[in-house]
């Protein structure tokens, strides 16, 4: 019998050291509610560490066509870092690229992706006219709270320290839903939006021991209009885990 009691928090916690080191690797944010336009809207973020590499994918999952420039997610803030001796560092920046399909709203009719059947670069490069994807080098003001060391967007944000967006106000590459059946978005082909989902691929000098969380923010419109601070879902399962092997030790010793 006691062997069996061993074998059976053995393999908990062989299960728990595992789930940890995965949520390391990979983790995921959603918000879903409404736009300041009232707009029903959903978005998720999907981070993964591979080496030296971070992925993220943003989608708007929005079951609701996107109607406004509020409802088109156009930022999301993270943080990566690790703590040496009390101290909390972040890693190096070294290269940064982002895919997408590129769309131009046509009203009243599908909309038409602009550069053909294959992926388009929506990383900004100095100099292009085209406003798409930036990253952020810098970290956010660490007056505000909570505290997000990179932003990604197609947006300025003037709370970055230092402020590494370009001067960035407008919707192109923004990630809507649906089909655009409003002008106030864009049916512009030199300023297209990317549709449903964006890839950002991240490389660091030095990923090891770097963490990703416990908290992101995604921004939409041109503002941004609205930013919306998620927790890590990861943190709230592993406490009920937990609760629940303290529940069935106690039961075992009652």
């Amino acid at each position: 019998m006691k062997k069996r009691i061993h074998l059976c928090l053995i393999t908990i916690l062989l299960f728990l050291l595992l789930l940890i080191g995965t949520e390391a690797q990979a983790e995921m944010f959603e918000w879903e509610g409404l736009s300041v336009e009232g707009t029903p809207v959903s978005v998720r973020a999907d981070l993964s560490i591979t080496g030296n590499e971070l992925t993220i994918v943003l989608t708007n999952t929005s079951a609701t066509a996107s109607e406004h420039p509020a409802d088109v997610l156009g930022s999301f803030y993270f943080d990566i870092s690790k703590e040496i001796g009390g101290v909390i560092t972040r890693p190096t920046l070294s290269t940064f690229s982002a895919t997408g399909y590129l769309y131009a709203g046509v009203i009243g009719g599908p909309d038409t992706h602009v550069d053909g059947e294959g992926l388009d670069d929506i990383s900004y490069v100095l100099g292009d006219l085209d406003r798409r994807w930036w990253m952020a080098r810098g970290e956010l003001n660490t007056g505000k709270n909570p505290f997000l060391g990179f932003g990604i967007g197609t947006v300025g944000n003037s709370d970055l320290q230092p402020n590494d967006f370009p001067a960035m106000d407008g919707l192109a590459a923004g990630i809507y839903a649906g089909d655009i059946e409003n002008t106030s978005l864009t049916t512009d082909p030199a300023t297209p939006l990317v549709k449903d989902l964006a890839t950002f691929t991240l490389t660091f000098n030095d990923l090891s021991g770097f963490s990703i969380g416990p908290i992101a923010a995604f921004g939409f419109g041109t503002g941004p209009e609205s930013l919306h601070h998620v927790p890590l879902p990861g943190a709230v399962l592993l406490g009920l885990i937990g609760l629940g092997i303290a529940g069935v030790k106690l039961r075992k010793f009652a």
